[in-house]
């Protein structure tokens, strides 16, 4: 192999690993401007659709129509975070009965264990002792905290990119535009289908007479924004209530178990891939790579945007052309070489 030949190459690869460490602790430095700025970014694409609304039904200017969306988006803010509050209220009183019932269930899930003359088995009982759960949730609420702290920052961004956003017979770049339909699609679908697990499993666990109910169904909208590992953690928080509580039947307790992991799987595994399709077209395992890198870099916020934002970056390496391959591998649609075979 010539290595003079080969240089060129050598220098690109080396420099494109260079620039991508030093984005990324770009990204990092900068999460205190970057985090509300792109929160702006994605609110207004959701809220776009609303403001040309507004401009088509009522004919009002696009300034005033930014105004009517910007108070009741607001308003909507307020309404979810008073529930968000009463569920986060209800969480923190019965947190310590929960731990509780963990500890609970770790002791006897160890002593069965050592009753099969399986030893060596501490680590459940760490596991279960719900350190990591106060941890968790410790984490979450300094994390709602700062977003609301940085509510009055994330609406100037936001009124001034709907501002400069394209009107209703304007054209928009091809990239840009690709980014907002495929972005505001999925924004859309996900809190929807994400709502409406809550409202069912919530309902459920209501009915049945579950303790925090109100708390599960929020954690269930929560963790729905994170694929794969979010659903199946949601399912699980239930558990040590359900059947560390004396006054749930073992009957209402399997309903409590099965109906929720039905709708949780019913919603998540079947609604949800026939109404989403695969409009963002990521692999599950660049996902949760995604997951890992955002959640790295912004945190909660990171983890929450880490399929919106690893999409996007998708869909530019799309459209510059060059760098297709890569998307395509981000896809998990990659293609081997023609003409197959290995060279003589």
């Amino acid at each position: 192999m010539d290595l003079d030949r080969q240089a060129p190459r050598i220098s690109a690869i080396c420099l494109t690993i260079l620039a991508a460490f030093a984005t990324g602790a770009a990204l990092f430095w900068l999460r205190p401007v970057l985090v509300p700025f792109v929160l702006a970014v994605f609110l207004s694409i959701a809220a776009e659709p609303m403001v040309g609304v507004l401009m088509r039904s009522l004919r009002l200017p696009r300034g005033v129509a930014i105004v009517v969306t910007l108070v009741l988006g607001v308003a909507l803010v307020l309404l979810v975070a008073t529930v968000v509050t009463a569920a986060l209220v209800q969480l923190r009183d019965g947190l310590d009965a929960y731990l509780e019932k963990l500890r609970e269930a770790g002791e006897r899930i160890e002593a069965g264990l050592a009753r099969l003359g399986i030893t060596g088995t501490a680590w459940v009982d760490e596991l279960l002792t719900g350190e990591w759960l106060g941890a968790a949730l410790q984490a979450l609420l300094r994390e709602l905290v700062s977003l609301l702290s940085q509510l009055a920052i994330v609406l100037i961004f936001l009124f001034f990119l709907l501002s400069s956003h394209s009107g209703p017979g304007e054209v928009v770049a091809g990239t840009w535009l690709s980014i907002r339909r495929g972005i505001a699609q999925y924004i859309t679908l996900k809190v929807a289908i994400s709502l409406l697990t809550a409202v069912v499993v919530g309902t459920t666990l209501g009915v049945l007479g579950v303790p925090l109910a109100l708390a599960f169904a929020f954690l269930v909208f929560v963790l729905n924004f994170i694929p794969n590992v979010g659903s199946i953690i949601a399912t699980l928080l239930p558990l040590p209530v359900v059947l560390g509580t004396d006054s749930i039947s073992t009957t209402t307790a399997v309903l409590a178990i099965a109906l929720p992991s039905v709708a949780q799987f019913g919603i998540g595994q079947i609604l949800e891939p026939k109404i989403m399709g695969r409009s963002l077209d990521l692999h599950p395992v660049v996902v949760l790579l995604g997951l890992m890198f955002w959640g790295m870099l912004w945190g909660l916020v990171g983890v929450f945007l880490a399929v919106p934002m690893t999409a996007a970056i998708k869909i530019v390496l799309v459209e510059l052309g060059y760098t297709k391959p890569v998307a395509d591998l981000l896809g998990g649609t990659s293609q081997p070489p023609r003409g197959g075979g290995a060279s003589p």
